[in-house]
């Protein structure tokens, strides 16, 4: 199948454990689904960018671990560790053009044990 440029505005991001708005302190993976104008997977890595941001204070919060990789043509996986229990959002654009993907900001809260 032939597809066209990754359209960014149209790319979805989905957690690896399904609907995610609460996570322990640990690891967070996001797919990043590369597709076109008409919704078709576009193969190949896009530069993404990525943001958290303190919800109540609307502070961006440094994550110095943030990866991403390619899950699977089309697919891209975004990796970070949480450390500190809040309300966040997570914010994935296009790092050339700052346009967001179509589903962000996304919501998450971190605790800290059980």
């Amino acid at each position: 199948m032939l597809t066209g440029p990754v359209d960014v505005s149209k790319c979805t991001a989905k957690w690896n454990y399904g609907t995610n708005v609460s996570q322990l302190s640990s690891k967070i993976e996001v797919f990043i689904y590369q597709l076109d104008f008409y919704g078709n997977l576009v193969p190949g890595t896009f530069q993404f960018d990525a943001e958290i941001v303190e919800k109540g204070t609307n502070l961006s919060i440094p994550v110095s671990d943030l990866i991403f990789k390619e899950f699977s043509p089309g697919i891209q996986s975004l990796v970070f560790n949480t450390l500190e229990p809040g309300n966040f959002l997570l914010i994935i654009n296009s790092a050339k053009d700052n346009i967001r993907i179509s589903d962000m900001p996304y919501e998450f809260t971190v605790s800290i044990g059980m």
